[in-house]
């Protein structure tokens, strides 16, 4: 036994693996389709819930669409050239979806102008052509010609459209005893387009009734459902003027709260303005101070850079004078050298002439000498000669 449910549960969970897509993901819902009547080859957008961003599938009754785009809310299709009026659905890995009425046009639509046929009156059928403005041959057939009865009196009546928008044509038909009744058509000319078979929208089976106190009773009825529906038009009414009322004081309240919030907006507005003026006013004194000072102790540097250069130009006018000075002690200097040196050459001059004159004085004095020792020489000779 265990052994069973052991197989059981392993069997469960790998169906579960294999389809996870059918146990986790709902069947898709069509909310809307717009539009809701179209031509064959036109786009229509479906928007709905649980589609899938690929691998959906649309229908028209039995015709497949193309998906041109897809989003887990939004599809959008191209209606089928050879699609119908019926019902349109989604298929997809989580399943099927509802179906919805979907509209081909052109189509034909017959219904009676209203829901209550009652004997010996008149009522009309109105034939309506949608999507087409060409008029169009309808043949309006009457299968229970003993209960009800043509305008024209047979059992058959061709009509024409009007053609234009509003693309229609009227019937009149009368009950004349109590009993079913069906009235159908066949499109005898029209649009091209048109598929007969499908498109047309006939107008269900319905009964006469020709039961006096039933119909007093259905008009009883009909009384007080319309004063039930006037009790409770004026209660609704009365109710919408409270909520109207109520609406209205709150829309005040919200006005009134929008007025105080734009007042204090502005007035904070006006408050943080003039702080902003008050601040920028500050900022900027502040910037002129700043300015201010920076000039004076521009103006402060430049005057010590201009005593400072006019220190250095009277030092360097000082150094240039010295150095003339200098140069003119220097060339002083020179000039009692060279002086100096010529008196000292000069004297040098002096000392060597007159040493020149010393020498040839003692030259001539010295030949004096010699002449003279001659002639003692010679006397002395002379002298011993005797």
């Amino acid at each position: 036994m265990k052994y069973f449910i052991k197989i059981n549960l392993i069997l469960f969970i790998m169906a579960i693996l294999i389809c996870p897509t059918a146990a986790q993901n709902p069947a898709p819902i069509i909310k809307s389709i717009t539009p809701s009547k179209a031509y064959a080859g036109d786009t229509i957008v479906i928007k709905g819930e649980n589609f899938q961003t690929s691998g959906n599938r649309v229908y028209f009754r039995n015709q497949r669409a193309k998906v041109t785009s897809q989003s887990p809310n939004e599809l959008t299709v191209i209606v089928p050239e050879k699609s119908k009026v019926g019902d349109v659905f989604v298929e997809n890995q989580a399943g099927k979806s509802n179906e919805v009425k979907f509209y081909v046009l052109p189509y034909v639509e017959f219904k009676l102008e209203s829901s209550k046929i009652e004997l010996g009156k008149e009522t009309k059928g109105i034939i309506t052509v949608f999507g087409s403005t060409v008029p169009w041959k309808i043949l309006i057939i009457n299968k229970y010609y003993e209960t009800v009865k043509l305008d024209n009196g047979e059992k058959q009546k061709t009509v024409v459209t009007s053609g234009g928008e509003n693309n229609t044509a009227q019937v009149g038909i009368t009950a004349i005893k109590k009993g079913n009744f069906n009235i159908s058509f066949r499109v005898l000319s029209g649009d091209k387009n048109y598929r007969e078979s499908t498109n047309a929208q006939n107008e269900p089976e319905a009964k006469i009734n020709d039961n006096k106190e039933e119909q007093d009773k259905k008009v009883k009825e009909e009384q007080d459902k319309k004063a039930k529906e006037e009790q409770d038009k004026k209660v609704k009414e009365e109710q919408d003027k409270k909520a109207k009322e109520e609406q209205d004081k709150k829309a005040k309240e919200e006005q009134d709260k929008k007025a105080k919030e734009e007042q204090d907006k502005k007035a904070k507005e006006e408050q943080d303005k003039k702080a902003k003026e008050e601040q920028d006013k500050k900022i900027k004194e502040r910037q002129e101070e700043l300015q201010r000072q920076q000039e004076e102790r521009l103006r402060l540097e430049k005057e010590r850079l201009e005593n400072e250069a006019r220190k250095k130009e009277q030092e360097k006018q000082k150094l240039e004078q010295e150095r003339q000075e200098q140069e003119e002690l220097q060339r002083q200097r020179e000039e009692q050298l060279r002086l100096e040196k010529e008196r000292l050459e000069n004297e040098a001059r002096k000392k060597e002439q007159e040493k020149q004159k010393l020498e040839q004085e003692r030259q001539k004095t010295k030949k004096a000498l010699q002449d003279l020792d001659i002639k003692n020489l010679d006397f002395i000779k002379s002298d011993s000669t005797f």
